[in-house]
């Protein structure tokens, strides 16, 4: 998958690619990182999440950054062969060392960005 601000970096020079960018690229699409933070506690089904934020995302928007999520590595998609079929979603071992971190971010946020 190629971001819109950044190449893939399997395709781009060392010295132009940028990770911060990159990561930034994939958690910055709309709601994200909300899904990320949802898998954080435990593997979740897709009317859960869709539950849980209820209140900013749609089934199309949750659909497609689950299916990019995956792509990136940063979540699991199981299949269980069940009737009706159950999907379960975790975090990957790269999304939760994201989420370990972003707890930095976190930490520096609350700090800074106190809503006055």
């Amino acid at each position: 998958m190629t971001t819109h601000l950044t190449k893939d970096p399997r395709e781009t020079p060392e010295d132009i690619f940028c990770p911060i960018g990159y990561t930034i690229d994939i958690i910055s699409k709309k709601r994200s990182l909300y899904i990320v933070r949802e898998l954080t506690d435990s593997p979740k089904r897709y009317n859960q999440i869709l539950k849980s934020l209820s209140w900013g995302i749609t089934p199309k928007i949750l659909s497609a950054r689950l299916k990019e999520l995956v792509e990136e590595k940063f979540i699991n998609k199981k299949v269980h062969n069940t009737s009706p079929i159950g999907v379960e979603y975790s975090l990957t071992e790269r999304g939760k060392e994201f989420i370990k971190a972003f707890k930095s971010v976190e930490k520096w946020s609350k700090k800074w960005n106190i809503i006055k």
